[in-house]
């Protein structure tokens, strides 16, 4: 079994066109294959579970660690258009990179070619993403 992670910039946007891109990219890797985590849908489950036991919503880290959680599992991540200019995309792809996962287009399903340096510096060419 493929399992996928979608990454993706999902902060500061309305509640509705932070899972569209998500929702669209879930649909073209289940029709090719995967069985995908969907960083929205985890949030959801995260933002649930607080508000059943009267919790504060999370904050980005409880976010981002139930996302880094969950995406481990999985071997492929599914690179969104405007994940460079997202804080949490940006980890998840490099985490990914370093890891050895395959790094695609969520768009196209094809290879994104990067490579990171442990600097930080990342060199990379995306089908969606400039």
């Amino acid at each position: 079994m493929k399992w996928a992670y979608i990454s993706g910039p999902i902060t500061g946007l309305p509640q509705q066109q932070d899972q569209q891109p998500s929702q669209h990219a879930e649909a073209r890797l289940k029709a090719s294959g995967y069985e995908v985590v969907n960083p929205v849908t985890i949030g959801e489950s995260l933002e649930y579970g607080c508000a059943q036991v009267g919790a504060e919503p999370p904050s980005w880290d409880q976010y981002m660690r139930a996302d880094l959680q969950q995406m481990l599992h999985c071997k492929t991540i599914a690179m969104l258009p405007g994940w460079r200019e997202s804080k949490g995309a940006r980890i998840e792809h490099f985490v990914a990179s370093v890891l050895g996962f395959d790094v695609i287009c969520a768009i196209s399903l094809k290879p994104v070619f990067t490579t990171v340096e442990l600097s930080g510096a990342f060199h990379h060419e995306c089908c969606t993403d400039g």
